[in-house]
Formats: structure tokens, C-alpha cells, sequence
């Protein structure tokens, strides 16, 4: 469950949730998702496309076969193959406002935070490009502590979709179950009550008619935003018990040692002075099912900082090779001639590149290297 995934030219993608691991990762190489075969689904179930329709940035969630050990160099590195893909899309509408002073933005009344690593992409390619009113579609992660989304991707779009999507946490829900605040939104629900286990409390995703009535927002589908109600992931004890599995987002309860990420109840006793399991730490934690209980072995800090020293990470085939460019996965990337590696690029060739994202929006390469496609 990850938003920083590694787009390969042949629709594959690397991404962090695994069912099963036959090797022991290290802490500091993630798996490789092959998604050429992968479904790609939207949250709310329906079909999305290939692999080729992810982006940098996007929050997935990822379920698939077991980790096998592949030749990679002289060493080893750890490869799956994804079954299925969910895309996370958190808020889709128009903006409301831009705060380019403290890099915030609002949409649909839910205040969004932009840091260094969020990726923009579509009519703008930074902050200071984007306008009220703009379409827009947003990754992210929801920091209870602080009341705002963390976005991880913003997609600027052409037009205003045919429906709206918000996510919030719900409150004032009435005793019919047909009206309550998403987010602080009022919204009233057609067609069929709501999953029991929405009450108040719980962080939903609801789809919304673009027309609001009387400042009241009709839904016309609400779900529970956990992992455990993904469309198209299996999530039972049948289907996880025992499995390894990689989670992102940001901790929101905390009991001792036990712990919320992203809806799913972790045990970190094997965490225990690591002073991470905080309300509002943004985290990464590996570890294996137990039952639904994910049994944690190791976390790490993934704050922004974290991110902007990690970067990005493409795999593809070069194009449009100039002296300065080159396009990969439709992305144009710059160089120079002392970039490591810059020797490699060559029209065609499949390269693996490390990037990292320029405050201006541009892309720039930081170490190049050349793939065996026969081996990929």
C-alpha cells in the first residue's frame, strides 16, 4: 500500500504489497510488481485499465503473488507479479483556494497540504500554477493530527469530472442514516443505507453529484476508506493470514505498542523504542498477517524529507534522446554529461533512472543505468 511506485515500459510497476515473501527483504529494497497482467481497478471498483494508466505519486493498493528472488547484477533483488491494482483517488472536484504562501490548497472544503515531493501533473506542473476553480484529482494521505490531507499527487485536469469524489471522516450521522458530515461536509445519501459499520468516526469515500443543493451534497455511493474495504483486495483472515505485506500512510491510534496505518491494526512490539509509534508520524512498516492484524517488523520515518533524499525511480525505454532530454514513460527528463551514467542513454535502450522532482515541476536525472532487457 504505496504511493511510490516504479513504472517499467511494459506496463509493470513496483510498488510495496506483497500476499506472500519467500526471501527476506531488506529494509532498503522494496519489492519490484510486475502489472503487465495486473487488473487496475478505481476505488470504487470499476475498471481503470493497465499498468500504463498509474503515475508517479498515485497511492495503490497492491495484491499479488509471493516475492521471488531474481538476478539482478551481481546480487539479487526482490520481484512479484501484482493480480491487482486499486487506485486510491482521495478528492476529485474543482478547487476551492490556493495558498501558494504556505503551499496549501482546498478542495471540496478539505485543506490540502503540498510538500516538496508531490508530484503535479496535467494542465500544471507546480503549486504556483494551479488556480481556483481548477479540476483536480488528489492522492494522499490523511493526517488526523493536523486535520488535512497529505498529498503525495495532484493531477490537474481538463474538465470537471462527471461526478465528484471526497473523503473524510464522518460525523452527525442522523438515525436514519441518511444524512451526516463528510469531512465537515453536510451530504445526504441516495439509494441503499450505508455499510452498519459507517458511524461516526470512520473515514469514508463518497461519490458525490457535481450539483449542490442548498449546500448539501448528494452522494450517490458512500464506502468505508480502509484497506479491509478495498474493491477488488481480498482481506479476510482466509486471504492474509500469514502473508507478508508493506504499509505507508500516517499512524492514527496508539495503544502501547499497538497501533492504526491506514485502517489496518498493527502490533509493534517488535518496535518498542524506535520513537515512531506516535499519533501523526508518517511511517513505512513491513511486516507479516496475523490473522487481519499486521505483526510489524521493522518501521521507518517517510516524511517528507525521508522521500526527497529517496526520490524516484524509473525503469523504461529512452525516446526523443536530445543533449539535455530524453522521454521515459511518457515523462521528459533532463541530464547532462556529468550525470552518472549519462553514457548509457541511447535511443531505444531500457534503462533504469533515479530522479528527483525540481522545485519549478521539471524532472532531472541523477544516476542512469542500463537494463538487460532479455533479463527484465
Amino acid at each position: 500500500y504505496d504511493e511510490d511506485y516504479e513504472s517499467e515500459d511494459d506496463g509493470g510497476c513496483e510498488g510495496d504489497d506483497d500476499d506472500d515473501d519467500t526471501v527476506d527483504d531488506s529494509d532498503d529494497d522494496d519489492p519490484e510488481n510486475d502489472d503487465s497482467a495486473a487488473s487496475v481497478l478505481e476505488v470504487d471498483g470499476s475498471a481503470r485499465g493497465t499498468g500504463g494508466s498509474l503515475g508517479l505519486g498515485m497511492v495503490v493498493a497492491v495484491q499479488g503473488g509471493e516475492t521471488m528472488a531474481v538476478t539482478s547484477g551481481l546480487g539479487y533483488s526482490a520481484e512479484a507479479v501484482a493480480d491487482r491494482i486499486v487506485v486510491l483517488t482521495e478528492l476529485q472536484g474543482p478547487v476551492d483556494t490556493v495558498d501558494t504562501g504556505t503551499s496549501r490548497l482546498v478542495v471540496l472544503g478539505q485543506t490540502v497540504q503540498v510538500g516538496a515531493t508531490t508530484v503535479v501533473d496535467g494542465r500544471a506542473s507546480r503549486l504556483a500554477d494551479i488556480r481556483a476553480g481548477d479540476p483536480i484529482t488528489v492522492y494522499g494521505h490523511f493526517d488526523d493530527s493536523a486535520g488535512l490531507w497529505l498529498a503525495t499527487r495532484l493531477d490537474v485536469d481538463d474538465s470537471l469530472p462527471s461526478s465528484y469524489r471526497l473523503a473524510g471522516t464522518v460525523s452527525q450521522l442522523s438515525s436514519d442514516r441518511r444524512s451526516l458530515l463528510v469531512g465537515g461536509q453536510p451530504v445526504v445519501i441516495d439509494g441503499a443505507q450505508p455499510d452498519a459499520a459507517i458511524v461516526d468516526g470512520v473515514r469514508v469515500r463518497a461519490v458525490l453529484d457535481p450539483v449542490r443543493q442548498g449546500g448539501t451534497w448528494r452522494a450517490t455511493s458512500i464506502r468505508r476508506a480502509a484497506l479491509g474495504a478495498t474493491p477488488g483486495i481480498a482481506f479476510s483472515d482466509a486471504d492474509i493470514d500469514g502473508h507478508e505485506a508493506e504499509l505507508e500512510g500516517v499512524i492514527t491510534a496508539v495503544d502501547g505498542t499497538r497501533f492504526v496505518l491506514e485502517g489496518v491494526d498493527v502490533d509493534g512490539s517488535a518496535l518498542a523504542g524506535s520513537g515512531l509509534l506516535v499519533a501523526g508520524a508518517r511511517v513505512e512498516v513491513k511486516g507479516r498477517f496475523d490473522g487481519t492484524t499486521l505483526v510489524a517488523s521493522s518501521i521507518e520515518a517517510d516524511g517528507e524529507d525521508e522521500r526527497e533524499q529517496r526520490g524516484f525511480e524509473l525503469h523504461g525505454v529512452v525516446s526523443q534522446l536530445t543533449a539535455s532530454t530524453f522521454v521515459l514513460r511518457s515523462l521528459t527528463i533532463g541530464y547532462d554529461p556529468g550525470t552518472p551514467g549519462a553514457s548509457a542513454l541511447a535511443e531505444g535502450r531500457l534503462v533504469e533512472v533515479k530522479v528527483t522532482l525540481l522545485p519549478d515541476g521539471r524532472w532531472q536525472a541523477v544516476e542512469i543505468e542500463a537494463e538487460d532487457e532479455s533479463e527484465d
